[in-house]
């Protein structure tokens, strides 16, 4: 089993990084964690020289750059290898080149990006997130592009990352997105007493033995900071 580094060094100890090949869906509450999270995979990605496509309907290119930098205390000119399709910024459609395009549906044009073959391995392809597709369009078409982004990884060996906003979208469209997904990990919190413990919860990572874990996470400067042992709670 061939595996890449997930960007977060507590969670490679733990599961030894992701499949190739595999899509994950990172589902969650809305929180900080979220694109913390999907700011390490992206700065992992850029130090071991994996073309990085970050596909944001939710924040501006800018601000996702500058973070993904401060990850590893790369240079700007390290973090500017991400190309980062910007489908927030003034409600349409961009690049980071800078270059305005014709306002277009989410849900098409990041198809046409899956499509058009330009996403070779090594590549990770981070989509933040499927929650505002499916604002804005059918489930049926979102399960149809769900379908597409893990056969383009399992055909060329790249790693896919979706997110997705817990308890929005209803029971069956989760499952379903479980469903396809060869790995699911969430984000929860635990509360005991006057305590709350946020944790990342593994429950499904095809390829990998026994990688259900509850793992306690902290955030710092660096991004997420994991635990190296399991907790019972």
């Amino acid at each position: 089993m061939n595996l890449t580094t997930t960007g977060i060094p507590g969670l490679d100890a733990q599961i030894g990084g992701f499949p190739l090949g595999s899509t994950i869906l990172f589902l969650s509450e809305p929180c900080n964690a979220t694109s913390i999270f999907a700011e390490q995979f992206a700065a992992g990605g850029i130090l071991k020289n994996e073309k990085v496509f970050y596909c944001s309907l939710e924040r501006p290119a800018g601000e996702i750059r500058r973070n993904i930098g401060q990850m590893e205390s790369m240079s700007a000119e390290k973090a500017g290898a991400a190309e980062i399709i910007d489908m927030y910024s003034d409600g349409g459609r961009h690049h980071s080149g800078g270059k305005k395009a014709e306002k277009k549906s989410a849900l098409g044009e990041i198809e046409r990006l899956v499509s058009a073959g330009r996403m070779k391995a090594p590549y990770r392809f981070i989509l933040e997130s499927i929650s505002t597709v499916l604002m804005e369009s059918e489930q049926e078409g979102v399960i149809s592009l769900i379908e597409k982004i893990a056969r383009s990884g399992r055909k060329s060996g790249g790693v896919n990352l979706i997110l997705m906003t817990k308890n929005m979208h209803g029971i069956q469209m989760e499952y379903t997105a479980k469903h396809l997904a060869d790995g699911v990990l969430e984000i929860g919190l635990e509360r005991r007493g006057f305590g709350v413990y946020p944790y990342i919860m593994i429950t499904k990572l095809r390829g990998i033995k026994e990688s259900t874990k509850m793992l306690l996470y902290r955030e710092t400067d660096k991004g997420l900071w994991l635990e190296s042992t399991k907790r019972v709670f």
